[in-house]
């Protein structure tokens, strides 16, 4: 119906375009499927969109661990202390009575190179501990070190060994409250809480070896991370 007009009568033969709405007729448009390219079949492209679909799940199933883990972490372990006094050996560099700082950088990230029920032992890279002492020595490691976390029942140890300055192979051993790991820290690196600790010999020490002749030192200090 055509709002304000008289219905028209059967023998009005005007056309659309002597009518007065004739500016709002709509031209048709007819709707029908795009045709396929003539040398592709309908079978030819669904088998085709199923390798698409196939190679993308690949590449996404690929990606999707990578895009998942964690960005590597660092943390530092610090040793702040007095070395002494000669629990044995001659101490041919002179450390007893010395202070020193001592440096472990350790990636959270890393593997066990062995481990035990209650142990794990990781390697450090090269260039990962340094230390200085006031006597004059100061170093940084050149080679591989070691880092080994025992968990005990009275407490809990870590021991960073390496080849030192001079020639010396040297291991300092921390003793630390019981439960300062958990034993999560068997499969990965992990720091330690509560942090800092006080650390006193004769537990906690530090041994270096020289031309065949060992010495070891006790250790009064901290250790941080």
């Amino acid at each position: 119906m055509l709002v304000g007009r008289d219905k028209p009568h059967a023998n009005n033969t005007k056309s659309s375009h002597d009518s007065p709405l004739a500016f709002l007729s709509v031209p048709a448009y007819t709707l029908s499927a795009a045709k396929l390219p003539h040398n592709m079949a309908k079978g030819e492209t669904s088998n085709h969109m199923r390798r698409l679909l196939l190679l993308l799940t690949v590449l996404v199933l690929g990606l999707a661990p990578l895009l998942a883990q964690a960005p590597d972490t660092t943390f530092t372990i610090t040793l702040n202390g007095t070395l002494g006094p000669i629990i044995s050996g001659s101490d041919p560099l002179g450390g007893n009575g010395a202070t020193a700082t001592m440096t472990a950088k350790i990636n959270e990230s890393a593997t066990p190179r062995s481990s035990t029920a209650t142990s794990a032992t990781y390697t450090l890279p090269k260039g990962a501990v340094s230390a200085t002492l006031s006597n004059g020595i100061s170093f940084t490691s050149t080679t591989a070190w070691t880092m080994k976390i025992t968990l005990a029942a009275k407490y809990d140890t870590v021991v960073f060994s390496g080849a030192g300055p001079l020639g010396t192979t040297v291991s300092a051993t921390s003793l630390l409250k019981v439960n300062s790991w958990t034993t999560a820290v068997l499969t990965h690196p992990a720091p330690f809480a509560p942090s800092p600790q006080n650390l006193t010999q004769p537990h906690s020490t530090l041994k270096y070896t020289l031309a065949g002749s060992s010495t070891v030192l006790g250790f009064t200090g901290t250790i941080s991370n």
